[in-house]
C-alpha cells in the first residue's frame, strides 16, 4: 500500500486544500533480521480525514496486509474490512475517509508471499478481506499485535512462528520475484527463464497459475516502481528516467507508466513538486 503521499518518518504538519493544518504521522519499522527475505517492513501512519480528502494507493509490486484500528477506507463508497489485503496493484486505488485514521501494516513483496498466504486469492481484485488472501492465524495475531503496547514485538513473533511453520522449499516462483525485483530494467522474459532454469512457456504457467499474471506484468511493474522512484529527483531528465528504469525510450515509458498512473511521468512529477511548501521545506514525499 504505498501512498501516492508517503511521509517522511515522524509526525509532520499537513495543509489541507482548504488552508487548515492536520497532523500526520508515518513511521516505518524494521523487522526481525530472519523476516528480510519475506517481509519488506512494518509501517504504522496516522491521520485526520476531513469528508473530501482521499488517499491514492499507487502500484509498487508489494503486498499490505492492514489493520486498521480507527476510522476505516473506503472505496467508492464501500468500506474496506478492519483487516484488509491490498495487492499487487496495475492502476492506482484512491480511498476515502471521514475521521481519525491509525493503521499498522505489513508490506510483502509479492514473490515473498507464499509462507504467509496466497497472492493469486485476489483474482483480479485490488484488494480483499485479509483472511481471503491470508492465513487466518496470521491475521489473528497481526491484528492483536497491532493493538498491543508492543506491536513491533507481536509482529516479529506471529510472522516468524508462521515462517518457522513453512515446511514447502524454495521454488522457481521465487527465484523468478528475486530475479525480477533485482534485474527488472534489464531482463525479458526469455532471460528470467533461463536465470531460473525454467522454459518460458513453463513459467508463464507457473505465473498464472500462482499469481493470475504474467512474467511480463509483474516486470512491468517493476518497471513502473523503478520511474515512479526516480521521478521524485526532478534534476533528473526524463529520458534518463526512461533508460535508467528499464524502458526502450521515454515514449515507452509514458505510455508504460500511464497505465499504471493514469497520469503521464511529467504530470506525477509536478504533483510531487506541489508537495513542497513555499519556504522549500518537505512536508511529504513519494516514498
Amino acid at each position: 500500500m504505498l501512498l501516492a503521499r508517503r511521509l517522511l518518518t515522524g509526525a509532520r504538519l499537513v495543509e489541507r486544500d482548504d488552508n487548515r493544518v492536520a497532523p500526520v504521522i508515518y513511521r516505518e519499522e524494521r523487522l526481525h533480521p530472519g523476516l528480510s527475505e519475506w517481509v519488506t517492513c512494518a509501517w504504522t501512519y496516522e491521520r485526520a480525514y476531513g469528508d473530501e480528502d482521499v488517499e491514492t494507493v499507487m502500484p509498487d509490486g508489494t503486498v499490505e496486509l492492514v489493520v486498521q484500528l480507527a476510522t476505516s477506507y473506503r472505496d467508492a463508497g464501500v468500506e474496506l474490512p478492519t483487516c484488509v489485503a491490498i495487492g499487487t496493484l496495475d492502476r492506482p486505488l484512491v480511498l476515502t475517509a471521514e475521521g481519525a485514521m491509525q493503521v499498522w501494516c505489513v508490506r510483502f513483496p509479492w514473490w515473498g508471499l507464499a509462507p504467509f498466504g496466497d497472492v493469486s486469492a485476489f483474482a483480479g481484485r485490488q484488494w480483499a478481506a485479509a483472511d481471503d488472501v491470508f492465513d487466518a492465524g496470521l491475521v489473528a495475531g497481526v491484528r492483536d499485535a497491532a493493538s498491543s503496547a508492543h506491536p513491533v514485538d507481536g509482529l516479529n513473533r506471529v510472522l516468524l512462528s508462521h515462517l518457522l511453520a513453512w515446511t514447502i522449499g524454495p521454488a522457481p516462483l521465487r527465484e523468478a520475484g528475486r530475479a525480477i525485483t533485482d534485474h527488472a530494467a534489464k531482463l525479458t522474459v526469455a532471460e528470467l527463464a533461463a536465470a531460473c532454469t525454467s522454459s518460458q512457456r513453463k513459467l508463464q504457467r507457473d505465473f498464472r497459475e500462482v499469481l493470475d499474471a504474467t512474467p511480463a506484468q509483474m516486470i512491468a511493474r517493476v518497471r513502473f516502481e523503478r520511474a515512479r522512484r526516480l521521478l521524485m529527483n526532478k534534476d533528473l531528465p526524463l529520458a534518463r528516467v526512461a533508460a535508467e528504469a528499464g524502458y526502450a525510450d521515454q515514449p515507452h515509458m509514458n505510455r508504460a507508466f500511464t497505465l499504471f498512473a493514469l497520469m503521464t511521468p511529467r504530470d506525477y512529477r509536478r504533483q510531487f513538486q506541489h508537495t513542497i511548501d513555499p519556504d522549500g521545506k518537505v512536508a511529504l514525499v513519494q516514498d
